[in-house]
């Protein structure tokens, strides 16, 4: 029983140890001879190994300073693309050190050379190189450093087989190879469309205590970099700008570069037109213009009056190939007070700033009787309008036919009256129209409605036209 126990214990620490080992990222040595002897030249190079992309590492090695001593360092063959601080060596303390970042599109993954660092062997012993500090940071953009192992190697130095003069090897300062510079290289974006910017940022000889500088146009911000030496700007309008970067270096001075840059970020939306007066039970609408075929987002809050209870709204809207568009709410306006703002998004989700909230307001002015009422007019004075038409019509015949003895004084009052009742008329018609085109205000009318109203107004004024004609005709019939 105990020994199931024991299997079992050690297989689910097996378990947990090989899950730890199965993430992240691994630095290591890899050499072309492990026994060599004094006078020999020995080739190590450091491997990392990560199972998630990554875009950082930096390090420090630490080697046998009596036994070993550094030759030369290459960069042949590395994963790295960019070296913000250049690999440099001090044998006097026994250290290698670098920093590098790979620019591979979505981050490195697998295992690959970092870098080879060439020894000479100049002492009989035994003695390990190791990684003394490192990070390696994840293609996250959070700068996580996913570094879970560091893997030592050991070397066994033997006898000198020949006699040979070993010369010494002039130590170089290493703050006299960095000399204080900058260097700032715009990163390609994968879509044209973002509107935002990352660079690639290095500075040597740079006091690290102290944050860089960023002023993009005329805005200026403190960064700190956390090793990944990539900044991103915020979302910035359309158009061109200048990034100026400044660093602290180790002495004190001040050290600046700038370049310019361009964006083509999607374009913020404009609103063109809205409702102005909108009453309860009525749609609100809203016109604007983006960028064609955007995908319009439009979020309306609102806070319904007498209970302060918030009314939220979120709506995607396409613009079409002018890139117009319009907004029309879901359901009917509740009196009270609404803030809408718009945000636009591309095909490939890129987003732009949201505009400025725009305030309207809901009048609770209408309710349901006059609602009826309202949609009554519609037919009601139409149908009113065309039986006193046929009843004025009837009239004047009449009088015409039916009083010519009389008519010399009488057709002076049905002229008057006539002209009077069409100027009426015309004038009810009107206020009917204006009626009608506010009830319809969401929604214009349909080219049969716009047809029948000016058709209607030319019949009346035709009708007008033939009745005065008429008593005009009758009276000269008279004389």
């Amino acid at each position: 029983m105990k020994y199931k126990l024991s299997t079992f214990l050690f297989s689910v620490l097996l378990f947990v140890g090989s899950a730890h080992v199965a993430f992240g990222a691994e630095l290591r040595f890899s050499s072309d001879a492990t026994t060599p002897v004094v006078g020999d030249t020995v080739k190590v190079k450091v491997i990392v190994n990560s199972t998630e992309p990554i875009n950082a590492i930096s390090g420090q090695i630490s080697f046998p300073k009596n036994l070993l001593q550094v030759q030369s360092i290459s960069k042949t063959n590395s994963m790295i693309s960019q070296w913000p601080v250049e690999p440099t060596y001090s044998n006097a303390n026994g250290n290698v050190s670098w920093e590098g970042v790979s620019l591979s599109s979505g981050g490195y993954k697998g295992a690959g050379t970092v870098l080879t660092v060439v020894f000479k062997a100049k002492a009989i012993g035994t003695g390990t190189i190791q990684i003394a500090s490192g990070s390696v940071l994840a293609n996250d953009g959070e700068g996580t450093n996913v570094l879970t192992g560091r893997a030592g190697i050991a070397l066994t130095i033997g006898q000198l087989t020949q006699k040979e003069k070993v010369t010494p090897v002039k130590e170089v300062s290493v703050d006299k190879i960095l000399t204080p510079q900058i260097k700032i290289e715009e990163i390609k974006k994968q879509d044209e469309m973002d509107p935002r910017s990352r660079f690639l940022i290095t500075g040597v000889g740079r006091n690290v205590k102290v944050p860089y500088q960023i002023e993009i146009d005329t805005v200026s911000q403190a960064w700190e970099d956390t090793g990944s030496h990539i900044f991103e700007t915020n979302t910035l309008a359309r158009g061109a700008h200048t990034v100026k970067v400044s660093m602290t270096g180790r002495t004190g001075e001040i050290i600046s570069t700038s370049i310019s840059f361009t964006t083509n970020g999607i374009m913020v939306p404009i609103i063109t037109d809205y409702s102005n007066d909108i009453s309860e039970n009525d749609f609100i609408v809203i016109k604007g213009m983006a960028d064609p075929m955007a995908y319009i987002m439009i979020t309306s809050d609102g806070i319904i009056s007498g209970t302060a209870t918030p009314r939220r709204e979120a709506v995607t809207v396409r613009a079409n190939e002018k890139g117009l568009f319009t907004y029309a709410s879901e359901h009917r306006a509740v009196k009270g007070i609404y803030m809408i703002s718009a945000r636009a998004r591309s095909e490939s989700g890129v987003e732009s700033e949201t505009t400025a909230p725009l305030r309207l307001a809901v009048f609770g002015n209408f309710n349901i009787v006059k609602r009826i009422s309202d949609v009554l007019s519609l037919a009601v004075p139409f149908v009113s309008l065309i039986l006193l038409f046929g009843v004025i019509l009837i009239y004047g015949v009449y009088r015409v036919m039916h009083y010519r003895k009389h008519l010399t004084t009488k057709l002076r009052d049905a002229e008057a009256l006539i002209e009077k009742s069409f100027a009426i008329l015309e004038e009810d018609l009107n206020e009917e129209v204006k009626i009608f085109k506010k009830v319809k205000a969401l929604e214009p009318l349909t080219d049969e409605e716009k047809v029948f109203v000016k058709q209607f107004k030319k019949d009346l004024r035709s009708a007008e036209k033939v009745i005065v004609a008429e008593v005009k005709n009758t009276k000269k019939t008279k004389s």
